[in-house]
């Protein structure tokens, strides 16, 4: 377990598909140590605020290469997108990958640049290997939390 967490950082253009057309927003994922299964990425939508959204890393590497997600989270290659005429290019970008993201306001899905996204998760899976997850838990402090400093199992 190391002492204090390390952050892993990346802000990757995105484009929300909205029927015809799409809007280009900025998400920025971030990895921290001290959440190792997880990954949060925040949506600068320029409106009420950031809209953040927290969901497994293997989540993410997996929707690289398969569709992946049964829940309010599916991350799949962008060729899997049923609308092909909402995808253009992203600065830069070869392939693409889709996020489609659901929650009681709707839904929303956005296309992003996979060598962007497939940097990112090279470099949490370097930081943290899959599989050494638990290394990197503080499981004292989270029951502390949990049960309250004077409690006891």
């Amino acid at each position: 377990m190391m002492s204090s967490p390390v952050v892993v950082r990346k802000d990757v253009p995105v484009r929300l598909l909205m029927n015809e057309a799409a809007v280009v927003l900025s998400a920025h994922f971030v990895y921290t140590t001290a959440d190792p299964h997880a990954v949060e990425v925040t949506f600068n939508t320029g409106m009420d605020g950031p809209v953040v959204w927290t969901f497994s890393r293997d989540l993410l590497r997996d929707g690289l290469t398969k569709p992946s997600g049964d829940g309010d989270v599916k991350i799949s290659p962008a060729g899997l997108i049923q609308d092909k005429s909402a995808l253009f290019s992203l600065t830069g970008a070869g392939k693409l990958i889709s996020m489609t993201l659901t929650s009681p306001y709707g839904v929303a899905q956005f296309v992003m640049n996979e060598k962007l996204v497939d940097a990112f998760i090279n470099d949490i899976y370097k930081l943290v290997p899959a599989g050494e997850e638990l290394e990197y838990l503080n499981l004292d402090e989270g029951l502390t939390a949990l049960l309250g400093e004077g409690d006891t199992l």
